[in-house]
């Protein structure tokens, strides 16, 4: 941790480096692998504080649940004027554990840009469908991708290719 060149230094330093690092081992048998601290005030800004500085619209969209592990409560005070997830989006169902379908989320996205057409603003969208599971689109047909001649992995891959084909189709 500290250091140097000089010699009182290293019989300075090296003690309390050896009783901060045993404290820290004697923190870790009691509180184990598992502690976390959870909502960090992290330092420094966001790009929706920083954008939302200077006048931008901000808002974070997702669709998936973001009441698990409380990510809402994480985002509140990052500087996001609105918080939306599948259930916000109206994104019926969830198409999985995750969430549901992200095109919800391209739509939600469209109608928050058109809403204050003459201001700026700043949109973070974060897709779940793309995410493992990978659970595609009940209304879409499932595309082969490798013409029959299947991957040891195609059961994700070949579910991927799909959501991310729904998702590509969705943006236009």
């Amino acid at each position: 941790m500290f250091g140097g060149n000089s010699n009182w230094r290293g019989p300075v330093w090296m003690p309390l480096n050896v009783m901060i690092i045993g404290s820290l081992k004697r923190y870790h048998r009691f509180l184990g692998d598992e502690y976390t601290v959870e909502y960090p005030r992290l330092p420094g800004r966001t790009l929706a504080q920083l954008f939302k500085a200077q006048g931008h619209r901000t808002a974070f969209l997702h669709t998936g649940d973001l009441d698990y592990v409380n990510q809402r409560g994480f985002l509140e005070d990052r500087g996001f004027d609105v918080i939306q997830d599948f259930r916000d989006l109206g994104a019926g169902e969830r198409l999985s554990s995750w969430g549901g379908e992200d095109r919800h989320l391209v739509d939600a996205m469209l109608r928050y840009v058109d809403q204050e057409k003459g201001r700026p603003f700043y949109v973070m969208a974060w897709t779940i469908q793309s995410h493992h599971p990978y659970d595609p689109s009940p209304d879409q047909p499932f595309v082969d991708f490798f013409g029959g001649d299947l991957p040891p992995d195609d059961y994700d891959l070949g579910r991927y290719l799909n959501t991310l084909r729904a998702v590509d189709r969705q943006l236009g």
